[in-house]
C-alpha cells in the first residue's frame, strides 16, 4: 500500500460506509472501502476501485462519492496532480463504473 489518507464517511439507513484515499504499489490508485455500524468500530471490505497508474496515478487523495440522479460517482485527486471521476452504479457494497478509464474533472477561474 501507498498512502493512506482523507477519509469520506456517509450513511444509508443505519449502516456508514467510509473510503480512504491509496494506492497499490505497482497497479495503481484506489480507494479502500469500510463499513460500520458505529463510527467506531469499522470493517475493511475491498477497495472500491482500483486504478491503472498510467491512466490515473499512483494513489488517490481526497476521495468523494455520491449519488447523483439514478448513478454514483468518485471523484479523486490522482498523484501525480489532476483531478478524475468515474459514473457507474453502486450496487450490494459495490461500485461497477460505467468506464474503466476515469474522466477528467478541469477546475478553473
Amino acid at each position: 500500500m501507498k498512502e493512506f489518507r482523507d477519509p469520506f464517511v456517509w450513511n444509508e439507513g443505519d449502516v456508514f460506509y467510509m473510503i480512504i484515499g491509496s494506492g497499490i504499489t505497482d497497479v495503481g490508485g484506489t480507494a479502500l472501502l469500510y463499513k460500520s455500524q458505529d463510527m467506531i468500530h469499522w470493517q475493511f471490505l475491498k477497495p472500491l476501485l482500483v486504478g491503472d497508474k498510467k491512466d490515473s496515478g499512483v494513489f488517490w487523495e481526497m476521495p468523494v462519492f455520491g449519488k447523483v440522479g439514478d448513478k454514483h460517482v468518485l471523484i479523486v485527486t490522482e498523484v501525480p496532480a489532476r483531478d478524475s471521476y468515474w459514473i457507474g452504479t453502486w450496487r450490494n457494497e459495490t461500485f461497477i463504473p460505467d468506464s474503466v478509464t476515469p474522466a477528467r474533472l478541469e477546475i478553473v477561474n
